[in-house]
């Protein structure tokens, strides 16, 4: 998959907030694209990924992290069922002493996926993914402070650049002035409404596609 450093949003934020800092930039964009996937639900993908005797199946970048499980089957037949992590005893994850047809489909870390009972063969998934927190410097050897994780898909960038930046302007802005010199409340709510305004508009636009596509199954958040 194709991505773009949240650096790339920066020439739509910097002119109303020149002074703030890039990492503090790049944080606060990163809060606005997670705000934006989880409200949105932009970022979808699909996924075959075969489950082992380990009981985990990485199913998303490691930049990334699942918001929402829209379907789930084992081996394209078994419908499996979202559940919280929570819902289980540490037993319940004993591949040894649990195996059976699997149920239930849940996450233990952030772009994993382990199902109960356990049986080794395929997942099939449609997820809701968003940015995962986290820091890894040093990756970029052209860019020694680029954060690996402060990335989106290019999707998201191309269509919704301007959105994000607002998000994060809403937040920057909104700083303590004795913090932040660029301080500015009254756009920072100016920032925050059309940040608002705009995750209402596009929800049903990003459920439905561009092709506006009718609505058939539910999602279930982690």
């Amino acid at each position: 998959m194709a991505t773009r450093p949240l650096t790339d949003f920066m020439p739509q934020v910097m002119p109303h907030c020149s002074t703030a800092p890039r990492p503090l930039v790049e944080q606060y964009l990163r809060l606005a694209a997670i705000e934006w996937c989880e409200r949105t639900r932009c970022w979808r993908q699909i996924v075959e990924a075969p489950i082992g005797a380990n009981n985990e199946a990485i199913v998303c970048p490691d930049y990334a992290t699942v918001h929402e499980i829209e379907t789930a089957f084992f081996n394209k037949t078994v419908d499996l069922t979202p559940t919280q992590f929570s819902a289980f005893d540490t037993e319940d994850f004993n591949t040894d002493n649990n195996v059976g047809t699997p149920a239930y489909i849940t996450q233990m870390n952030d772009n994993s996926v382990s199902i109960i009972p356990f049986q080794e063969g395929t997942l099939s998934l449609t997820l809701f993914l968003k940015p995962r927190s986290g820091t890894e410097y040093g990756t970029n050897p052209l860019d020694p402070l680029q954060d690996k994780m402060n990335v989106v898909p290019e999707h998201i960038f191309v269509q919704s650049a301007e959105n994000i930046a607002e998000g994060a302007l809403a937040r920057l802005l909104a700083l303590p002035a004795e913090d932040a010199p660029w301080s500015n409340p009254k756009m920072a709510m100016y920032f925050a409404g059309r940040f608002e305004a705009a995750c209402d508009r596009k929800f049903a636009t990003h459920i439905k596609g561009q092709q506006r596509a009718r609505r058939r199954t539910k999602t279930h958040q982690f």
